[in-house]
């Protein structure tokens, strides 16, 4: 493992999507090029979709993690789902047709703040 990889992602940002892999695609590489660094982006890929699948592994990131649930779990699972695979503080729902905004919450110690993000890409 490499340095690189042992840096623990303070932010998670958790992309739901379902059949739009061009929109994913440039949701996953806006949050991959912010200047912080200390983030992992986490695709939930609902449905069958190979297309979708595809174009996200072709970003090659070590900070990026590919999920695909087994079933059909709708947006809300697909949110639950990267909430349960995230290893961030703070996690931030970035939806793939908004790539330039997201909604960051911090789940640590019981705050329940909301904050906005804007990328700038």
């Amino acid at each position: 493992m490499s340095t690189n990889e042992n840096i623990q992602a303070v932010v998670s940002v958790v992309i739901p999507s379902r059949n739009r892999p061009q929109l994913v695609s440039r949701a996953v590489k806006s949050a991959l090029a912010q200047t912080y660094k200390a983030i992992e982006v986490i695709v939930i890929v609902d449905g069958s979709n190979r297309d979708t699948v595809q174009a996200i592994k072709e970003i090659n990131n070590f900070r990026l993690r590919v999920i695909e649930p087994l079933v059909n779990v709708e947006p809300s699972g697909a949110r639950n789902t990267g909430v349960r695979e995230a290893k961030g503080t703070w996690i931030a729902f970035l939806v793939e047709l908004f790539h330039r905004c997201v909604l960051l919450f911090n789940y640590t110690r019981g705050i329940h703040e909301n904050y906005y993000l804007w990328y700038q890409n």
